[in-house]
């Protein structure tokens, strides 16, 4: 009888509590399961993978993972909330999501309400909360976070500026090959900010810059071509320097268009002088709105250097030029105006064709 007492005391308590807690846990299990497979179906929308692409289609699956708890559909359905993908803008509810894959270790998440915090997008800018969330964020080794973050410690305006934290960052985030900290890891070692000066792993990290698409990089790399730069590992190639130009000129340097100009009618790194090509590129920067483009077209139209004499065009571009505060395209300018309002002095023509006092030419 003790037996039976002891059993139905201590034992299917226990039991009961075991059972429960499998029955729980299963539940669990299977809430989670669900979830994953409403993720990977809204990001099959989402992408088109084996299915048309349907935004809409895609906001509610993912809708419905984050709310059964799966972290990546938080972060996902936030950002298209946040984008107007399938449905209408909503920052709030957006954020709301973002906020929770970020607390629950998404680094996606915590770079974006990083970023939200520093531009005052959708939330109060705040700098403190910002190095919070991207702290987060590049703890994880998220080479964006790293990189933003070093830029804030490398801010002399900032009371968070700290050169070396910037650099430690900053080297992580190159190491990644994040494109923008190869460019500013490169002027640090250039400059001995937070690292001891290196102009050799300056120009190591500024030709990784360039050769990962850095614009700045790719000017500036051309620039040290163009020159042979001092103590630098790039000896002066008119040819390379050219080919860097375009480059960055691609990516929409303005300077760089009119380099490879002046390169083209100056005849140098060129295989002959080409005085078309050479306008085609100080076009293109002069609508790019180069003020020393603008006044080199206003040159070669005012005197018909190439291009048909056209003083209409030349005035335009003078004025563009001067706009900006171009000092010799100002003067041009105002001696265009000045020939405009002068009339030409011309005299008295009498009825039959004779200037007055001219006697009528006899043959």
């Amino acid at each position: 009888m003790n037996f039976w007492l002891v059993l139905l005391v201590l034992v299917l308590p226990a039991v009961g509590v075991y059972l429960w807690m499998r029955m729980r846990r299963g539940k669990a299990l299977s809430t989670a399961s669900e979830a994953e497979l409403l993720y990977n179906a809204g990001i099959g929308y989402r992408k088109g993978l084996g299915v048309d692409f349907d935004y809409v289609r895609a906001r509610q699956l993912l809708l419905e993972a984050a709310e059964k708890g799966n972290i990546a559909a938080q972060y996902d359905i936030g950002m298209m909330m946040r984008q107007a993908l399938g449905g209408p803008r909503d920052d709030e509810a957006a954020l709301h999501l973002i906020e929770r894959a970020a607390k629950s270790g998404d680094p996606r998440a915590a770079l974006e309400m990083g970023r939200c915090c520093l531009s005052g997008d959708g939330l109060e800018r705040n700098e403190q909360n910002a190095v919070f969330w991207l702290r987060d964020a590049a703890d994880a080794g998220n080479a964006e976070a790293q990189y933003r973050l070093a830029m804030l410690y490398r801010d002399k305006n900032s009371s968070l500026w700290n050169s070396a934290k910037a650099a430690s960052l900053m080297t992580k985030a190159a190491e990644k090959h994040y494109p923008a900290a190869l460019f500013v890891l490169s002027e640090m070692y250039e400059h001995g900010e937070g690292v001891a000066r290196d102009v050799k792993s300056a120009d190591r990290w500024l030709l990784l810059a360039a050769e990962q698409g850095v614009p700045e990089a790719q000017f500036k790399l051309a620039k040290f071509y163009l020159t042979g730069a001092f103590g630098h590992d790039f000896p002066q190639d008119y040819r390379i320097a050219i080919e860097w130009f375009k480059r960055a000129g691609a990516h929409g340097i303005a300077e760089a268009q009119y380099e490879v100009g002046l390169r083209y009618e100056r005849n140098e790194g060129v295989d002959a002088p080409d005085k078309m090509r050479a306008v085609e590129y100080f076009l293109k920067s002069a609508e790019m709105g180069y003020a020393p483009a603008q006044y080199r077209m206003g040159q070669l139209y005012q005197y018909g250097d190439t291009v048909v004499k056209n003083l209409d065009e030349a005035r335009r571009w003078y004025q563009a030029a001067a706009a900006q505060g171009h000092g010799e395209a100002v003067e041009f300018e105002k001696k265009l105006r000045v020939r405009d309002t002068e009339q030409p002095f011309m005299e008295p023509v009498s009825d039959t064709g004779r200037k007055d006092g001219e006697e009528e030419w006899k043959g």
